[in-house]
């Protein structure tokens, strides 16, 4: 197939064509669905307000639930490797 592109270039590289933007447009799709139910009879000018009160929400929040999550995961981790020495040793 002929293309236009230089060499090396694939589609994928193009603005709009990378992975993130098809996350966002599945992102946006999902949410317009959910703001759409008629459970939350939003109009479009609240749907907008929700998305960005949900994107200032998550970015007041971030370090906080970043720190949380790491600590969880490193208590995991250390907790799964003393089970595994627990274990060693037992055998």
């Amino acid at each position: 197939m002929k293309s236009n592109l230089p060499p090396g270039v694939t589609t994928g590289m193009l603005p709009g064509n990378t992975s993130e933007d098809a996350a966002w447009e599945r992102f946006c799709e999902m949410a317009c669905d959910e703001y759409a139910k008629p459970e939350h009879m939003l109009t479009i000018e609240e749907a907008h307000m929700a998305l960005h009160a949900g994107i200032a929400a998550v970015k007041a929040t971030r370090d906080t639930l970043n720190t949380l999550i790491r600590e969880r995961l490193s208590y995991d981790m250390e907790r799964n490797a003393v089970q595994e020495q627990f274990e060693r040793e037992s055998s």
